[in-house]
């Protein structure tokens, strides 16, 4: 039976220089600080030995793996349900997420998403099938789409898993791949408008709220883990005793990173010597850090220290940046860049569209029940301007299955109010 990486188009897309690899690449910014990331939980240790996580049960095969029922008829090809609940279980699975446990309504939803990518795989393959490439063409390809995911054969199979695919059979189907992408680009090129610079100041103007950054505060801290629920007295004591030597030691000028190397209980202080970046004033811990280091002067350390959910740390303030508005021409490559974008990802969509009305495409699989109330997965949407800067949530919406090829993603036009991520407790 064929298996389908996900979206041989979709992933060609996401890799291609004109949309990137925005569908799980966070923006970085260039200027201010790092990017916007999501504060990581800690594990507890705090001189606790931790339970032993409870094993996973083994997920259930799934029936329909093998079933050569029809999904789809595109032309004169057929898309199994086998080969489609394939592709889903490759992706559930790179997701850590359990087939079996999903409401059945949401699964049909999402396999539907996914037939329709499957559904434009075959019929831009079919369109782009005279495209002759060279093996050199190939590798230039291949090199591209290593140096876009990270620079190593490692990385790119990092990002390969995230979409339940291999390496082998990434490489497998790369020629075809290539050709996709060719062809699109053809069609796109004679679709999308480029974007003037006044059309970018437009934005500009139109958006003020994506252009503001918040007061920025660089911190160094040691940290003593301490269980949030202990009680004992003689652990907290215990905790407490460490972290007013360390900030004894640092109050009388030993170099605060060296004191991070040795004393702190944060396993990446040995790399990071502390430091934990520019903190913003945003919700979670990096909020309770921001918090008490805007109390202090650059240079100064704080007085007592600060107990939150991951332990006890001793905080000290390295720099500021304060609150701005990025100028337009500071901003300008960013909004030009998004608007490029988006007005490709219309092209594409009309080009996927045109492919439709010409073929012969009959789908077979139920149609999911129309939601009693709201849509309990969010739809992908056609976005005016770039969202608002947010924490990556812990729902699953369909694009974070499978994002739509229709709608190519794209970065944030620009320096997304940046928030650092919160340093985790150590581990075990």
């Amino acid at each position: 039976m064929k298996t389908y990486p996900v979206s041989h188009l979709l992933f060609a897309l996401l890799l291609s220089t004109a949309v990137g690899i925005s569908a799980e690449k966070k923006v970085k910014s260039t200027k201010e600080a790092p990017a916007k990331t999501e504060a990581k939980p800690a594990a507890k240790k705090g001189g606790k030995t931790a339970a032993p996580a409870a094993e996973k049960a083994p997920e259930a095969p799934n029936p329909n793996l093998n079933s050569t029922e029809p999904a789809a008829k595109v032309n004169d090809e057929i898309i199994t349900v086998g080969e489609l609940e394939k592709a889903f279980d490759n992706v559930a699975q790179a997701r850590n997420m359990s087939p079996s446990a999903m409401p059945p309504e949401q699964k049909l939803m999402i396999l539907h998403r996914m037939l329709d990518q499957m559904v434009e795989d075959k019929l831009v393959d079919a369109a782009s099938a005279d495209i002759k490439l060279t093996d050199e063409d190939i590798k230039t390809e291949l090199d591209r789409i290593t140096k876009e995911a990270g620079g190593s054969e490692e990385a790119l199979n990092t990002k390969l898993a995230s979409f339940g695919e291999t390496m082998a059979s990434f490489k497998k189907e790369l020629p075809k791949r290539v050709r996709q992408r060719r062809w699109v680009e053809s069609q796109v090129s004679a679709l999308a408008k480029e974007v003037t610079d006044a059309e970018a100041k437009e934005f500009y103007d139109k958006s003020p709220q994506h252009f503001k950054v918040p007061e920025m505060i660089q911190a160094s801290q040691i940290i003593f883990t301490l269980d949030p629920q202990e009680k004992a007295e003689e652990k907290i004591a215990a905790a407490s005793k460490k972290a007013n030597k360390a900030l004894e030691r640092a109050k009388k000028g030993e170099d605060f990173a060296k004191l991070a190397v040795e004393l702190s209980e944060d396993p990446s202080a040995k790399e990071n010597k502390g430091d934990m970046g520019m903190l913003s004033p945003e919700g979670g811990i990096a909020k309770e850090l921001y918090d008490e280091a805007a109390k202090l002067k650059v240079g100064e350390i704080s007085d007592m220290p600060l107990r939150t959910q991951f332990g006890l740390h001793i905080i000290k303030t390295t720099d500021r940046k304060e609150a701005r508005t990025v100028p337009f021409e500071e901003a300008k490559e960013k909004i030009t860049g998004y608007l490029n974008n988006q007005s490709k990802g219309q092209a594409v969509q009309q080009v996927l569209a045109g492919l439709r009305e010409k073929a012969k495409v009959e789908v077979l699989l139920p149609q999911p029940e129309p939601p009693a109330t709201a849509d309990p997965i969010p739809q992908p949407q056609t976005q005016s301007e770039p969202p608002a800067p947010t924490s990556n949530s812990k729902s699953l919406p369909v694009e974070a299955v499978t994002p739509p090829v229709s709608a190519p993603a794209v970065t944030d036009p620009v320096e997304a109010p940046p928030a650092v991520e919160a340093p985790s407790a150590p581990t075990n």
